[in-house]
């Protein structure tokens, strides 16, 4: 009875542009039947699939040096006996496929540089070149398209573009510090496929440039400040819709707190300043804190409700 041996081998190559091989097979203790050998003829069978990686004699592919004919030949000796104007292979034909020409046939060469560089043409089975002459190939596809693009650049126009609204209030409070609400100075923007930062659509008019160097000199005043501002009053009030429910909060509001109401005010100087409220609420309403904040710190703290008004 002859001595049998199961021999199991998994060879991982990582980054070599090689997928993991397991060798199972049944064979005797003979050099002729060793895994070894096995694997040297797939490394052989594979070393050109991908275009990367180690030949099977353990060294690098690299290109070589070969005149366009030498190509052309490559491409008509191994590629045109299947796409051709008879048989058209993958409805493909390289019959008159030149490769000085590939910048003008580009997408043809595109299409022949994915299938060398995924080692999927020739196909298994068929006579092939040797693993370097296809890397030479593709890779003189690439410089010939790469080279002839970057001569042929044509970034095209970039239209006008402005700061909307938002960007506008956005870069004030990175530059100055200032949080503005820029729907005093400024109009609506225009709305092109749901945004407002299209460039094509956010034309400038002499009005709306009026309207940004209002936006500007109000911006500045605020920035440095005005010693000498006049007293005024300003009045801010909830609109009917927005609800006072224990259960609610205000957008703004301190962390705790229900109801009440929230603004961005700009104060003009450094002074004393005068808060006043006014409530709207029912008959026998119970006691309630009024929290007064500025830039989110308390500066009062007073009582409303039942014998206290």
């Amino acid at each position: 009875m002859r001595s049998l041996t199961r021999n199991v081998i998994t060879l991982l190559c990582f980054g070599l542009g090689m997928p993991s091989l397991t060798v199972a097979q049944w064979s005797d203790l003979s050099p002729e039947g060793s895994p070894t050998i096995l694997i040297q003829e797939y490394l052989a069978a594979r070393s050109g699939e991908g275009l990367q990686g180690f030949t099977s004699a353990g060294s690098w592919l690299s290109p070589l040096v070969m005149s366009s004919d030498e190509l052309n030949d490559v491409i008509q000796q191994y590629c045109v006996r299947c796409h051709n104007d008879v048989t058209l292979r993958g409805n493909l034909s390289l019959s008159e496929f030149d490769i000085a020409k590939a910048p003008q046939l580009a997408e043809t060469a595109e299409k022949m540089i994915v299938k060398l560089r995924a080692g999927m043409m020739p196909l298994p089975g068929a006579r092939r070149p040797s693993p370097d002459t296809l890397l030479t190939l593709v890779e003189t596809l690439e410089t010939l398209i790469d080279e002839a693009a970057d001569e042929q650049r044509t970034p095209g126009t970039r239209p006008f573009q402005r700061l909307n609204r938002a960007e506008y209030a956005r870069l004030i409070e990175d530059v100055l510090g200032l949080r503005i609400d820029p729907e005093e100075w400024l109009p609506a923007d225009q709305i092109s496929a749901s945004f407002d930062n299209i460039a094509d659509v956010q034309a400038m008019s002499p009005t709306l440039m009026d309207a940004y160097m209002t936006a500007a000199s109000e911006v500045a005043r605020q920035a440095v400040g005005q010693a000498d501002a006049p007293v005024t009053a300003k009045t801010y009030t909830n609109p009917a819709t927005v609800s006072q429910h224990e259960w609610e909060a205000v957008e703004g509001a301190p962390y705790g707190t229900r109801g009440g109401i929230s603004v961005l005010h700009t104060f003009p100087a450094d002074g004393e300043y005068i808060f006043s409220m006014g409530f709207i609420s029912g008959w026998g309403e119970r006691f309630h804190d009024i929290d007064i904040s500025v830039e989110g710190e308390r500066v009062a703290l007073v009582h409303y409700g039942g014998d206290i008004d």
